[in-house]
């Protein structure tokens, strides 16, 4: 009997502590919003930063310039943050350093979301741009810097209008990767399930995408190696300029090359297990090499069950 009133006292006091911070969450968000039901928290930093690490673990991340003369890191939220659920940053040695929140708050992303934006200074250039999140979708635009590694487990990643990108790393394990550069030395895209579809202009020295499941675009100028799989999905390339070497390969999706008309010439494995093989460029063919023009560019392609096409824009 005594152990039952306990438990019931104590179910009371729990129910009542939660109603509290609810209702006091909600006033907080209310007196503090910048916006509507939101909580504002930013941090102000002036120059001398190079390099940004970010470790997020639930909700938005954005990463763009803007006009003024300092690095403005922003968070929102819809619940009320105190001195453990607020963001942590730390300017280091010109490494600023964004944490989700304090070390040990592990439940955190489970109870609440929080949006972040870091906003560049455009007249900046930036060393090292390095993003890791858990389940936070990942959106940089106009940004140019000498290396960039975004990796996350859940969320998406976008690249929108970036500059000269020198070494680009983008990881997810289930969301789509979108990237639009206008040149860069090694760009590498790879998701588990999701789709990869990216543009990289001017001259790039490698290029390398992956997708276990889902289907694989790119679309580039000048390079000088490309390697590009699926295992279920279409792979699909677009080279408007030079080329040295070009790898494409699907299991059970098509496989598609589009080479601009006036290409000096390739020499092309093309094969497919149970598909078919069509080259449109008036080529030599011996089995399943495809000679065409100079042979210059090296190319493979190959798929076990999908359809292997090679044509000119």
């Amino acid at each position: 009997m005594k152990r039952t009133l306990f438990s019931l006292i104590l179910l009371l006091l729990l129910s009542t502590a939660l109603i509290s911070c609810s209702v006091v969450g909600s006033r907080i968000s209310h007196a503090l919003g910048g916006e509507e039901d939101y909580i504002m928290n930013e941090e102000l930093f002036n120059d001398g930063i190079e390099n940004i690490k970010i470790d997020w673990k639930s909700g938005d991340v954005s990463l763009k310039t803007w006009d003024g003369d300092q690095i403005i890191v922003r968070e929102k939220s819809v619940t009320s943050l105190n001195s453990r659920t607020r963001m942590k940053t730390k300017n280091e040695d010109g490494t600023l350093t964004v944490n989700f929140a304090s070390k040990g708050v592990w439940m955190l992303p489970i109870l609440f979301k929080k949006d972040l934006e870091v906003l560049i200074p455009a007249s900046w250039d930036m060393k090292n741009i390095n993003v890791n999140t858990a389940s936070s979708p990942v959106s940089i635009s106009d940004l140019s810097t000498l290396s960039l590694s975004v990796k996350s487990v859940s969320g998406g990643i976008s690249l929108n209008n970036m500059g000269v990108v020198g070494d680009t790393t983008l990881k997810s394990a289930s969301g789509d990767i979108t990237a639009i550069l206008k040149a860069g030395v090694m760009f590498r895209a790879e998701t588990a399930s999701g789709v990869v579809k990216a543009k990289v202009g001017g001259k790039v020295v490698a290029a390398e995408t992956k997708s276990a499941s889902g289907d694989v675009y790119l679309m580039v100028n000048d390079i000088g190696r490309i390697s590009a799989s699926s295992s279920s999905g279409t792979v699909e390339l677009d080279v408007m300029g030079k080329a040295e070497y070009i790898d494409a390969h699907s299991v059970s999706g098509n496989v598609k090359l589009r080479l601009k008309e006036d290409t000096s010439g390739f020499l092309m494995k093309a094969k497919s297990t149970t598909g078919t093989v069509k080259c449109e460029f008036p080529s030599s063919v011996v089995g399943d090499q495809y000679t065409f023009g100079d042979g210059s560019t090296k190319i493979s392609l190959k798929s076990t069950s999908g359809k292997v096409h090679a044509f000119g824009a």
